[in-house]
C-alpha cells in the first residue's frame, strides 16, 4: 500500500487556455521549433488561426487581447499540466517548444507582452516524472511545480517502507540567566525553531534516522510579540534552512506552517511535529 503526503499549498488559477489535443504519446514533429509553427501545427485547431477561439462541441477561450496571458508562467504551467478538457503536453512538447509557443501567443494576437519565458524557466516548471522511481519501489519526493521554495507538494510512499511519527517537539532553554517560562529564557522566533529542530534531530538519531528521512512536518508558532502579535515566518525559515535543502542535507518534507494562540509554556513560541521514512531492514 502506498502512502502520499500532501504540503498544505493554494494554488488559484484562472481558466486556462485551451489547446488541441493531438496524440500525446509521442513528441512532437521536429520541424516544430519557433513559436508558430507550434500554434500553426498543435493550437489553432481549437484557438483558430487568428487566435479568437471558437465555440462548438466545447468552447475553446480566445487567446486575442487574454488578459490572463500578462502572467508569463500562466501558458507555461497550462501546457505542460493541462486543464480541465484539455490534457498536458509535456509528453508531447520540450522545453523549447513550450517556451516558444507561450512567447508566441503572449506578443501576437493583439497581445504585446514583453517579458518572455526562458527554455530554463520551463525546465523548472516542467513536473517530474515519477514512474520509474515509483515503480522501483523508491519513495517518490515531488517537488512545487514552477517554485524553488523549499518545501515539498507531495511525497509518495511505496510499501517496503516504514513510517515513523513523532510527537511534537519544543525548545530548549536558550538563556538560563532570564526568568523562567518567558519568550526572553528561550529566544525569538528564529533560535526557538533551531533548538526545535536541533532536539528533532537528537530523536531522530535515537530511533537510527536522520532529517533526511524527514517527509512530513507541521508547525505551530505562537505570535511574536515584538511583531504586535504575528508569526515571525521569516524567523521560521532562517532557521528551518539550516537543516533542510542544505548542500550537506537536501531532502525536503512536505510542511504546513500554522499561527496559534498559545503553547504550553508562555515562553514557547515554536513546536514542531514531524513524519520520517526509511526503508524496511532487508
Amino acid at each position: 500500500m502506498k502512502a502520499v503526503y500532501l504540503a498544505q499549498v493554494a494554488l488559484a488559477l484562472a481558466t486556462p487556455v485551451c489547446i488541441a489535443a493531438g496524440p500525446l504519446d509521442a513528441p512532437a514533429p521536429s520541424g516544430y521549433r519557433d513559436g508558430e509553427s507550434v500554434y500553426r501545427g498543435i493550437c489553432q485547431g481549437c484557438h483558430m488561426p487568428d487566435g479568437k477561439g471558437a465555440q462548438g462541441a466545447a468552447t475553446y477561450p480566445a487567446l486575442a487581447g487574454n488578459p490572463r496571458l500578462a502572467a508569463a508562467t500562466y501558458p507555461v504551467h497550462v501546457v505542460l499540466n493541462g486543464k480541465n478538457g484539455m490534457p498536458p503536453f509535456r509528453a508531447y512538447l520540450d522545453d523549447t517548444q513550450v517556451a516558444a509557443v507561450a512567447n508566441y501567443v503572449r506578443t501576437h494576437f493583439g497581445n504585446a507582452y514583453a517579458d518572455s519565458v526562458s527554455v530554463d524557466d520551463v525546465k523548472k516548471m516542467r513536473p517530474p516524472e515519477p514512474v520509474a522511481a515509483a515503480k522501483s519501489g523508491d519513495l517518490v519526493r515531488h517537488r512545487l511545480q514552477g517554485s524553488d521554495f523549499p518545501i515539498l507538494m507531495a511525497v509518495e510512499v511505496p510499501s517496503g517502507y516504514r513510517t515513523i511519527y513523532l510527537s511534537g517537539v519544543v525548545p530548549s532553554v536558550a538563556d538560563a540567566s532570564k526568568p523562567a517560562g518567558t519568550i526572553e529564557a528561550y529566544g525569538d522566533t528564529k533560535t526557538q525553531t533551531v533548538s526545535v529542530l536541533q532536539n528533532i534531530e537528537r530523536n531522530l538519531k535515537r530511533l537510527n534516522l536522520s532529517m533526511s528521512d524527514v517527509i512530513k512536518m507541521q508547525v505551530f508558532l505562537v505570535g511574536d510579540p515584538q511583531m504586535q502579535g504575528r508569526m515571525d515566518f521569516k524567523g521560521l525559515m532562517a532557521g528551518y534552512t539550516q537543516f533542510f535543502g542544505t548542500k550537506e542535507q537536501p531532502n525536503l518534507p512536505t510542511r504546513s506552517v500554522m499561527q496559534v494562540s498559545a503553547l504550553a509554556n508562555a515562553g514557547w513560541l515554536v513546536e514542531i511535529e514531524v513524519v520520517a521514512a526509511a526503508k524496511e531492514p532487508q
